[in-house]
């Protein structure tokens, strides 16, 4: 019998890897005993699982459902809301954070397990996330399945025309308790922005940054993004965040890999990129020396400001956006020096690794 990995078998059944986990931990989908933690589906259990039909519902006087070349997608009538779960098992990617890390959260919005029932819509404990027209053009910009989806088509195809398009809000908390997505943010993870590289995730444990290994090695490259950094990041420089630790992270059943600073020079160092480099430049020119001396890395220093002390006035505002881009300026200048000679040693290490 033929037996399938939880990727495999969500290709297969056109749903989130996420998905297959989430119906293996509820026993709807059974394994092959005797493995532990790893996950080998027999290809019977596919054959007797209709997912389509157990899980796209929906409140018809809430939701409609928009026929495409590509299948149905679900909307939220009268707002722009589209499930982004339904697109990713048309455009068979693998979750849905495969579009959400190519956006920022004016796209895209998590809703809670009771608003997404009042919906009649079905989703794990984590709640969903629906994303609006323009979250999925700009995702259609950045997919590398551009070249094969025609995704001008779907587009068209998508648009109505009963509702503006809006840019998703912070959800006020005294009029939503039980959402706590968009505050936790803040504070809960941090993500990096590159127009060259995308998207790094990166948390804060015992004071020091970890760094999603998933997201450092699809940048590097690596085709086999787990293997990587099972086989090139020591066991020390790595952990394994459980579910429901960080509530704005995406974390599958099995956890996520995180690695530390050394862990992060180990990938880069084993990369074949020629970007690799110039990446980890960007890391230690930029993230690392940025984290350690402002608690938080700030790409923007006025957004920064405005968003987070919105309460002070005006001049006071002004004063703090001044300071900090002038402290970004000397952090910069500072570790310059630092910058070089770190990279100088890390090439020599690789010249001499090479010739082992």
């Amino acid at each position: 019998m033929k037996y399938y990995t939880a990727e495999e078998a969500a290709k297969k059944l056109r749903v989130s890897a996420g998905h297959v986990y989430e119906l293996v931990k509820k026993g709807e989908l059974k394994k092959k005993e005797g493995l532990g933690r790893t996950v080998r589906i027999p290809s019977s259990e596919l054959k007797n699982l209709n997912v389509g039909k157990s899980y796209f519902t929906y409140d018809e006087s809430k939701v409609e459902v928009i026929e495409t070349h590509l299948g149905k997608v679900r909307k939220v009538k009268n707002e722009d809301a589209y499930v982004i779960t339904d697109l990713v098992k048309l455009l068979g990617l693998s979750d849905s954070f495969t579009i959400t890390r190519r956006l920022d959260e004016t796209h895209y919005k998590k809703i809670e397990v009771e608003e997404a029932r009042r919906l009649g819509l079905y989703c794990n404990q984590r709640g969903l996330i629906l994303v609006t027209h323009k979250g999925i053009e700009l995702y259609s910009k950045k997919s590398r399945s551009r070249g094969i989806v025609d995704f001008t088509r779907l587009l068209n195809e998508l648009k109505v025309s009963d509702y503006e398009q809006v840019e998703f809000k912070e959800i006020d908390k005294e009029k939503s308790p039980n959402c706590r997505f968009y505050e936790e943010s803040k504070t809960g993870i941090q993500i990096f922005k590159n127009p060259e590289f995308g998207e790094i995730r990166v948390v804060e444990i015992s004071n020091e940054p970890y760094f999603v290994g998933k997201d450092v090695a699809t940048v590097l490259g690596y085709v086999d993004t787990k293997g990587a950094v099972r086989d090139h990041v020591d066991d020390e420089d790595k952990t394994i965040i459980q579910k429901g630790q960080i509530a704005t992270l995406e974390i599958p059943n099995r956890g996520l890999t995180v690695i530390n600073e050394s862990g992060l020079y180990s990938l880069i160092l084993s990369s074949k990129l020629p970007g690799a480099k110039k990446f980890k430049r960007w890391v230690t020119s930029e993230i690392l020396p940025t984290i350690r001396k402002t608690g938080g890395y700030v790409d923007n220093s006025e957004k920064f400001v405005n968003n987070y002390f919105s309460s002070f006035s005006l001049e006071v505002r002004k004063t703090m956006i001044n300071d900090l881009e002038r402290k970004n300026r000397s952090l910069l200048i500072e570790k310059d020096r630092v910058d070089k000679a770190l990279l100088n040693n890390l090439d020599i290490i690789k010249q001499i690794e090479e010739t082992l």
